[in-house]
């Protein structure tokens, strides 16, 4: 299946261990809308409203009951999750018991840095990424955080409409403006850990529906304690509102 658009949503069960919380970070990473689960019945009938989807599975996990609640409910649910083209794939190749033959495996060496590689051609060839270069939470009519920033020796306050790895989006208040192409000096955001000291440079401005004038920055390269901390923020707020998805199924 070849990701289209904003590519494909992954979900990850039961990813406990280092192991296999380093396939989830390097996936985070590298740009892919990643989640973990934790509950097997709920979350395959979570999934199934999202087509497209890969789902992972840590192999090792065969002989509990919320395994057991897992395979139950996609069988339940095989032929939706056919309709939907959702993937489901174990992962792990040291595991002693019996795999399920309804799920197809995947071979990952027990060394960290070549299943993280073997993990990452494998998203890659399955077009989860799709035509998108950068996950992003939030959208244009939302208020995210309070961002504050500096450009030409002058202070301007305003609030986060969505935020990437690379950019973010805001509104300033009392309507102030700033033409593309302006320098952003610095960039505070409080986002679950500060952020400062990031530069950037206004690429556009946009026009919402209501009037208000969006302003979209890209930031220059972020060094990696930011990159991570940017990560880390947007796949947590993309994981809190899948939470809240899955209390109402």
């Amino acid at each position: 299946m070849t990701g289209i658009g904003t590519g494909r949503k992954i979900f990850y069960f039961f990813p406990e261990g280092i192991f296999h919380q380093r396939l989830v970070e390097a996936a985070i990473v590298a740009e892919y809308e990643i989640y973990t689960l934790s509950k097997g019945r709920e979350g395959i009938r979570l999934i199934t409203g999202y087509p497209n989807s890969l789902v992972f599975i840590h192999e090792d996990t065969v002989l509990t009951e919320e395994f057991s609640a897992l395979e139950q409910e996609a069988h339940r649910q095989q032929t939706i999750l056919h309709q939907q083209q959702i993937e489901i794939f174990l992962l792990n190749p040291h595991t002693k018991h019996h795999s399920p033959a309804q799920f197809d495996r995947i071979a990952l060496s027990e060394t960290p840095a070549k299943a993280v590689s073997t993990f990452l051609a494998f998203l890659e060839e399955s077009g989860a990424k799709g035509q998108r270069r950068y996950v992003r939470f939030g959208t244009n009519s939302q208020s995210i955080s309070p961002l504050r920033i500096t450009s030409g020796g002058k202070i301007y306050t305003g609030t986060i409409s969505d935020i990437s790895a690379a950019g973010v989006s805001f509104v300033l208040e009392e309507g102030r403006l700033l033409p593309a192409g302006s320098r952003i000096d610095s960039f505070t955001m409080e986002i679950g850990e500060a952020i400062e000291g990031l530069k950037g440079t206004i690429s556009l401005r946009r026009k919402l529906p209501d009037g208000t004038i969006l302003l979209v920055a890209m930031f220059d390269s972020p060094d990696h304690e930011t990159n991570m901390r940017l990560h880390r923020y947007i796949h947590a707020s993309l994981q809190r509102q899948l939470r809240q998805r899955l209390k109402s199924v």
